[in-house]
C-alpha cells in the first residue's frame, strides 16, 4: 500500500508552475494608518492593513477626557493608561 504522506505531498507539488487566479476584481491599497502596501477583493473607503484592523478592535473604547496624554499633551487619554489612542497605538506619522 502506497504511503498516504506521499500522495498528499504529491498533490501538492505536483504542478509547480499552476499558478492561483484570481476570480473578480482584485484592488491594490495603501493603509491609511502605517502606509503599507495590501491587496482587497473590495472596494474599501478606508483602507486598513489587517495589523492596523486589529489594532483597532483591541482599543479599549472608553476614554478618560479629564486626564492628558504623557507624549502629545492633548486631553484624552485611554481609561487606566496615560496616553491618548495616537500615541499608545503609534498612529502618528513620523515627520
Amino acid at each position: 500500500m502506497a504511503n498516504p504522506f506521499r500522495r498528499i505531498l504529491y498533490t501538492f507539488t505536483a504542478n509547480p508552475f499552476k499558478k492561483w487566479k484570481p476570480r473578480g476584481k482584485i484592488y491594490s491599497f495603501r493603509c491609511s494608518q502605517c502606509g503599507e502596501v495590501f491587496i482587497s477583493s473590495h472596494n474599501l473607503d478606508a483602507p486598513l492593513c489587517n495589523k492596523c484592523i486589529q489594532k483597532i478592535k483591541s482599543l479599549d473604547s472608553t476614554v478618560d477626557n479629564e486626564k492628558k496624554c504623557s507624549e502629545c499633551g492633548n486631553s484624552g487619554v485611554i481609561y487606566g493608561k496615560d496616553r491618548c489612542h495616537s500615541c499608545y497605538f503609534s498612529f502618528k506619522k513620523n515627520k
